[in-house]
């Protein structure tokens, strides 16, 4: 039977890093804490029970002689079995914000998993009577997504952790949700090549664009025919979507015609429909060498993706920190506990690749 939930999706797992805070990054203090103040957050607490150390976390104990678990004990490891749905909440929330989270037909696969796709099909044609049939080889590639990460440090004082302050969690999850997306897209959508054992290459990266031929209304959907008719030659449509930054979308919005009528109706701030093919808000806006916006057209089916189904959240409060966003250089040093403050480090494991060149098309220049 699915749980009744009384409080937005995702919202258990930041209540989990508030208490975390609370508790100078002891999970087993945080799961106490939650227990006692907090009746409606079971997942939050088990996921902090799944990180408690016997040999690290003092609080912890370790008992010789403990009845086995079963997931219809309720007060033993029948908790456990929804240690995980807190942290899988998370994740959800991030990819439903996330462009590449919104695409259809991506290819998903794990990790250092190797896989085949198909470069080339077979030929199917009409055959005469006694005449030989065309033979063509299919051809695949064997790939591989390695593990790579995006990792952020926010340091946040220990009074607007606590857990007495109502406000506290939506700031936070507000913050590190937005934080995640918008580094998520920025990089997917980039033209940067890959860093090797560092950051996968943008999906642009390598792709020749296409200029935009004009500030006009009728110029923008003559762009964007252009982008449509090149997919549709190299039969890239059964999972077409336009990516387009807000920025584009609101310049758009206020499109008009002569007569004082919206030019695209069937669009929204969040996204709509673009010449009868789905529009993905995103707010990661890049911009060309002069100036203009880009906006994407993406076949999903032609991009493998890898995602770690939770996120890695540890707290200190006891450590200094760099405070740069370029370490490894000259910077001053900040210790944490001096200033009363706690550093929270967020990990998510995700990875991409283009498996066909000729499903990304590219609009640059954009100015409207």
């Amino acid at each position: 039977m699915d749980r009744i939930r009384a409080m937005p999706k995702g919202r258990e797992m930041i209540i989990a890093l508030s208490a975390l805070i609370h508790a100078r990054g002891l999970p087993g203090v945080a799961a106490e804490m939650l227990q006692v103040t907090r009746q409606d957050v079971p997942g939050a607490v088990a996921y902090l029970a799944g990180l408690s150390d016997p040999h690290g976390d003092p609080y912890a104990e370790t008992k010789s002689t403990v009845a086995p678990g079963a997931t219809t004990d309720a007060n033993w490891a029948g908790n456990a079995a929804y240690s995980n749905y807190a942290a899988a909440e998370f994740v959800d929330v991030l990819r439903a914000g996330s462009c590449i989270g919104r695409l259809r037909g991506v290819h998903r696969c794990p990790f250092n998993t190797s896989f085949a796709s198909r470069t080339s099909g077979v030929t199917v044609s009409f055959v005469g009577q006694n005449a030989s049939t065309p033979i063509r080889r299919e051809s695949y590639a064997l790939n591989s997504l390695g593990y790579s990460k995006l990792v952020g440090i926010a340091v946040v004082s220990r009074e607007l952790a606590k857990l007495g302050r109502p406000d506290v969690i939506p700031l936070l999850e507000a913050s590190f949700l937005q934080a995640l997306i918008d580094a998520a897209d920025i990089a997917f959508l980039s033209n940067l090549p890959a860093v090797v054992d560092v950051s996968p290459a943008g999906i642009a990266s390598g792709i020749t664009p296409t200029a935009s031929s004009g500030a006009t209304a009728a110029a923008f959907i003559s762009d964007c025919k252009k982008l449509l008719q090149a997919a549709a030659v190299a039969n890239e449509v059964d999972s077409l979507q336009w990516v387009i930054p807000r920025t584009i979308l609101a310049q758009l919005l206020c499109m008009t015609s002569t007569t004082g009528e919206p030019v695209h109706e069937l669009l929204t701030i969040d996204g709509g429909m673009l010449l009868g093919v789905p529009v993905v808000a995103t707010n990661a806006a890049h911009y060309s060498v002069s100036g203009g916006g880009t906006l994407y057209l993406i076949n999903g089916s032609a991009i493998d993706y890898a995602e770690s189904p939770s996120v890695d959240i540890s707290v200190s409060t006891e450590t200094s920190l760099e405070m740069t966003d370029a370490p490894n250089g000259p910077a001053q040093m900040v210790n944490l506990w001096q200033a009363n403050l706690a550093g929270v480090r967020c990990e998510r494991g995700i990875n991409y690749a283009r498996r066909r060149d000729a499903g990304i098309q590219i609009l640059d220049g954009v100015v409207l």
